[in-house]
């Protein structure tokens, strides 16, 4: 590994602009959406002649245009309140950059738990491999520096300290995979507040060879596999970890060659991420590179992004950022990582218990789309509420000129 320098590129205050344009314009939205419900529900009395028999004619035709107006008013509503998610959207954007202070002079792993990043507190010194984990809590905003809530000492069953290099989390057993030297293990960090032991129960030996440094590790949920590559190495392989219809635990399932867009495998593998429909985020280790490939093939589908570190382990971020989701791309020696927006449903992660929340902090309760729940769908309801009684007040109406 070639050691370099690089100075964390604090993000402007733009990114929370961009997270309180967001907030104001669909608050904005749904005001236009409820104001052009009440006035289109509101336009009988224009319509409606003197005449008797006219009065009649136009109550129908108001049932009629009011009808009309349901269907234009909910999608009129409906676009106005996803615009400015839809309008804001730029897959590979930097959208944070988190430094992680105390984590190490050469900490090349990293995952994200949902709550809490962890990363191995590894050094130079040491190997860039650590059996120390340290869990952060992102900042509020996904942008500066990042809290030290916990260290957990790694060790097996019988005490004795475990190496990992690169961790990966897994939401389906509430545990770490961790890796290094030929070794993959599960590991339970236990209360993640509390400073204490995690024990590393021995799963399986890759047996891929490479170099002992292991920088690339992702678990896969669409199949409950373990995707694994050494430092700079040609290919990312893939795991079974015994479940469902897969073969016994450990059993080498695919090797995967990432290609460039001009079809060649040109290898320098160090991060993996699982991408949505069938796809794997691939970091290259000193070419500040992370690309999207086929997940089966290996075939290149698009640049991603660049990053402004020397990229290590990548994970995935649908929480911090959210309604966005990211990728977390690990530094390898100056403790931080950068988060770089990636497409919707990309992240393996449930959401959690209480909704979503903009900008990492408490401001309204969202869904996937970036809807602000309550807000824009009440207004929405509210509209057809409205729309539906003013076309029940017309029908009276017309009943009542007829005789």
């Amino acid at each position: 590994m070639q050691f370099q320098s690089y100075t964390v590129n604090p993000q402007p205050i733009w990114n929370k602009i961009v997270t309180l344009f967001r907030q104001i314009s669909t608050i904005l939205a749904t005001f236009v959406t409820g104001l052009m419900t009440y006035m289109f529900s509101n336009v009988e009395g224009v319509m409606c002649p003197s005449a008797k028999t006219k009065q009649a004619r136009g109550g129908n035709t108001m049932i009629k245009l009011t009808h009309k107006l349901v269907v234009v008013t909910i999608l009129v509503g409906l676009v106005l309140i996803m615009a400015p998610t839809a309008a804001l959207a730029a897959i590979g954007d930097l959208l944070g950059t988190v430094s992680l202070p105390g984590g190490g002079d050469c900490s090349v792993g990293g995952t994200f738990d949902g709550t809490y990043y962890i990363t191995p507190m590894a050094t130079i010194a040491g190997g860039c491999k650590s059996s120390t984990l340290g869990i952060y809590r992102p900042p509020a905003g996904g942008n500066g520096s990042a809290t030290l809530v916990s260290t957990k000492s790694v060790v097996d069953g019988g005490s004795n300290p475990v190496n990992i290099s690169a961790i990966t989390w897994d939401s389906s057993r509430s545990r770490l995979w961790g890796a290094y030297a030929n070794k993959v293990w599960l590991i339970d960090t236990g209360d993640p507040t509390v400073n204490s032991n995690a024990l590393a129960t021995f799963a399986f030996n890759p047996n891929v060879g490479g170099y002992a440094l292991i920088d690339g590790l992702a678990w896969d949920r669409n199949d409950d596999t373990l995707y694994h590559s050494p430092d700079i190495d040609l290919n990312v392989y893939q795991f079974s970890l015994g479940t469902g219809g897969n073969p016994p635990l450990g059993t080498l399932m695919n090797t995967v060659a990432p290609q460039n867009a001009a079809g060649t495998a040109d290898g320098l593998v160090s991060g993996v991420a699982i991408g949505s429909d069938n796809t794997l985020y691939i970091g290259r280790d000193g070419a500040g590179e992370i690309r999207r490939i086929n997940k089966t093939t290996g075939v290149f589908i698009s640049q991603f992004t660049t990053t402004y570190g020397r990229v290590e382990d990548l994970t995935c971020d649908p929480v911090t950022y959210a309604p966005k989701e990211v990728i977390l791309a690990k530094d390898a020696y100056n403790n931080f990582y950068e988060a770089f927006e990636v497409e919707g449903l990309t992240c393996p992660l449930p959401p959690p218990p209480n909704g979503y929340t903009i900008g990492g902090g408490t401001v309204f309760p969202v869904d996937k789309m970036g809807l602000l729940v309550p807000l824009a769908w009440m207004s929405i309801v509210a509209g057809i509420i409205v729309v539906l009684g003013s076309s029940l007040l017309a029908w009276t109406r017309s009943r009542v000129t007829q005789k």
